[in-house]
């Protein structure tokens, strides 16, 4: 194995350092060494020794960009992609087929490790029949994975492994039923607030390091769009508190822009807190508690509470809002934004959901839902959160944003 700090490094090191990396030098991957790779996946078990996988390495600029055009913008994230097909006619008891390739991805992972190549194993695609007419494979074969190879962009020693506890997911001679399996809905209104924090505890980190701001459901231009407005009807404030801040990009906006004298942010997610703490050590923290309190938050002490698109991924308006109410100070302002879809748009997303369902394709929480970053969601329109601010006192002020002005939410 490749050489550590002063010592050789053990496979058992191997597999706890390697980690999945999505941003690239465009420094050249010689031959000899995807061949290398290649053949640690040829190594791999397979079932009956049938050896059903096929790989086609892309390594041409030209042809990644058109592959990028049909499969996946991720294509080019690497100099190297490996497309992974097998033959799907044998050996499909259990997935067995399934199985080989996986345990050569792995070993080709390890591979590249080893060669001081970085990689990333993609299963999010699209584009089957395209890809398969680009790269000349018959229709017989099925698309099953890419792998991105190359030399990382910058170094990866900062990154961290964030997995759930060992005794969460392992169990000796009884299988601990008391854990429940992550719930399938995409309807908000389904899940408990354990299932909602141990969804976002699993997915928050895999973000995290493309890019600490990669939670936000919708075009960075919205936010910036929705920061101009803020600072044109409200002046700077002595303190504003981030309501809900997910992944903290809005929050960054307000840091970047200087716009309070001190900052708190609030989330149900551990996880995310401690995240951006890492990363802005002079703001507070206040973890928002299964009942939806703001307890370590004094009353009356904050001048701005910003909630811009949350509404709809928030469990009990009604609760946080009444909180907010108690901390804001007299005269101080929250400010809602939302995304408010036209019944024609709801309309078009319901009809694609059932067309995906009827073809046999997953629409749960995470396959088919726009939102899967931050998890379910509850369609919400701006006149019933208007509703529960009326009813808890708040004096409404608003502000005219063309529909236009926002897109689509992104993949």
């Amino acid at each position: 194995m490749r050489q550590g700090q002063g010592h050789q490094v053990t496979p058992f090191e191997a597999i706890e350092q390697r980690m999945s990396i999505r941003t690239f030098s465009e420094r050249v991957v010689d031959r000899a060494s995807i061949d290398k790779i290649l053949r640690a996946g040829w190594h791999a078990p397979c079932s009956c020794n049938l050896q059903l996988m096929r790989y086609v390495v892309v390594d041409d600029p030209e042809l990644r960009a058109r592959l990028a055009k049909v499969a996946s913008k991720k294509v080019l994230w690497a100099p190297v992609n490996i497309f992974f097909f097998i033959d799907p006619r044998f050996n499909t008891k259990r997935y067995a087929n399934i199985m080989g390739l996986g345990a050569a991805m792995q070993n080709m992972a390890l591979a590249a490790h080893e060669l001081g190549l970085a990689s990333c194993p993609m299963a999010g695609f699209e584009g089957d029949d395209d890809i398969k007419a680009v790269l000349g494979v018959p229709e017989l074969y099925e698309a099953i994975l890419i792998l991105g190879v190359g030399y990382p962009e910058t170094a990866s020693t900062d990154k961290k492994r964030v997995r759930l506890p060992l005794s969460r997911v392992a169990d000796y001679n009884h299988f601990d039923a008391t854990r429940p399996p992550l719930n399938d809905s995409a309807d908000l209104g389904q899940w408990s607030m354990d299932q909602l924090i141990d969804y976002r505890d699993r997915i928050a980190p895999v973000y995290r390091y493309q890019d600490r701001f990669a939670l936000q459901s919708f075009n960075k231009k919205i936010y910036a769009h929705i920061f101009s407005e803020l600072a044109s009807k409200t002046p700077d404030a002595d303190s504003v508190l981030d309501l809900g801040t997910h992944d903290g990009y809005f929050f960054k906006l307000l840091k970047d822009n200087d716009f309070a004298n001190d900052y708190t942010i609030a989330d149900y997610v551990p996880y995310t807190l401690s995240s951006l703490a890492e990363l802005y050590p002079d703001t507070e923290t206040c973890l928002i508690s299964p009942e939806h309190g703001l307890n370590s938050i004094s009353d009356a002490s904050v001048s701005l509470v910003t909630c811009v698109h949350k509404v709809q991924f928030m469990p009990d308006l009604d609760a946080i809002f009444s909180e907010v109410y108690r901390v804001l100070a007299p005269g101080g302002t929250l400010f809602v934004t939302l995304p408010e879809r036209s019944g024609w748009q709801v309309l078009q997303e319901w009809v694609a959901r059932t067309w995906r369902r009827w073809r046999g394709a997953q629409v749960n929480v995470y396959d088919g839902n726009p939102f899967y970053k931050i998890g379910p969601f509850r369609e919400i329109s701006a006149r019933s959160v208007s509703k529960k601010l009326d009813a808890l006192r708040f004096r409404a002020m608003s502000a005219e944003v063309k529909r236009a002005d926002y897109g689509a939410p992104q993949p």
